[in-house]
């Protein structure tokens, strides 16, 4: 899933949830996009539903009882985690060309 922050929380809940994710659609024997969307991943992430109830409402998803459950299980399990342990993306050197640049 590609994501553009590089908040250590959000990376550890996108993380939770596409492994929830996996799971069900593992279990399901479906594809991982029919059981959620990366993008609803990527909002629950940004914005985390407070209830189950909440990812229930989620028009987008229409959810089973069970998935909601599981996916906000993954939340808790993401925001229980401790600051230090959660994922750090490393931002990759940009490499100048020097050539170029010296042209420019």
């Amino acid at each position: 899933i590609k994501v553009r922050s590089d908040q250590p929380r959000f990376l550890a809940r996108m993380q939770y949830l596409a492994a929830a994710r996996e799971r069900q659609a593992i279990r399901l024997n479906k594809p991982r996009l029919h059981v959620a969307s990366d993008l609803i991943l990527l909002e629950m992430a940004a914005d985390p539903p407070a209830s189950v109830e909440q990812i229930k409402a989620i028009k987008t998803l229409s959810p089973s009882n069970e998935l909601a459950k599981l996916l906000f299980e993954a939340l808790q399990e993401a925001d229980a985690i401790p600051d230090e342990l959660c994922p750090r993306r490393e931002r990759k050197e940009q490499r100048t060309n020097i050539l170029l640049v010296e042209l420019l």
